[in-house]
């Protein structure tokens, strides 16, 4: 084989581990979301460690009651589309949905 040939070989290789790589964070960035159903929203809590534009990862409860110190996003009844995030402070009792 030629010099030519082997630059050209360890270039395909090369473009092709950078490829493979890309694709594997791409994956690994959204597995959280794809796999169990994890989200990121900005969030905007009064909390001393918070700052505008933080991201929260949140699960959906699925029927499960918040316990106390517990953090949820909730939508925001005034602006139906807006989520909230809020500590829960005391948990009374169950409070079934819609």
């Amino acid at each position: 084989m030629s010099v030519r040939s082997w630059f050209r070989l360890l270039t395909v290789i090369a473009a092709r581990m950078g490829l493979s790589m890309a694709a594997g964070l791409l994956i690994w960035a959204h597995a959280p979301a794809l796999l169990i159903g994890w989200h990121g929203r900005p969030r905007r809590l009064h909390a001393p460690a918070s700052e505008a534009r933080d991201v929260v990862v949140y699960q959906p409860l699925q029927g499960r009651t918040p316990r106390s110190g517990q953090v949820v996003v909730v939508i925001d009844p005034a602006r139906p589309p807006r989520l909230l995030i809020h500590r829960v402070g005391k948990v009374w009792g169950y409070l079934p949905g819609p």
